[in-house]
């Protein structure tokens, strides 16, 4: 996600990486342009179709797992982000073929310090 300076009214540019082979060593990108300073992804249904379709094209087959990591989301926009572009992703369409589907979100402005303990950390 990419925005415009402040009080522009441009549009935004949207973007999704995908691998799309078994060893996740080779990436394609999809990307967009949407209405100006929208958070949520407009066409992120669009672009999971598009990968999936493009996964299947080269391996006659769907991939066995589907993990997103979604960043650029500022704290008090989680709960939209995950109501919206999860279920954009968990469409019908999609999440009748896949039984693992992860989403992960990832703040806008993290701070870590080399050598500081920010958080536990679990295997699990």
């Amino acid at each position: 996600m990419s925005h415009a300076a402040p009080g522009s009214h441009k549009p935004s540019i949207t973007s999704l990486v995908y691998s799309h082979d078994e060893f996740a060593t080779q990436y394609a990108a999809l990307t967009a342009i949407q209405s100006p300073r929208q958070e949520i992804i407009e066409d992120m249904f669009h672009f999971v179709k598009v990968a999936l379709t493009n996964f299947f094209k080269k391996h006659r087959a769907v991939p066995q797992r589907i993990i997103f990591y979604r960043d650029g989301v500022s704290e008090g926009e989680f709960q939209s982000v995950a109501e919206q572009e999860v279920e954009a992703v968990k469409g019908k369409d999609i999440s009748c073929r896949y039984e693992f589907i992860s989403f992960h979100l990832t703040s806008r402005r993290h701070q870590s310090i080399p050598g500081r303990k920010t958080a536990e950390w679990s295997p699990n």
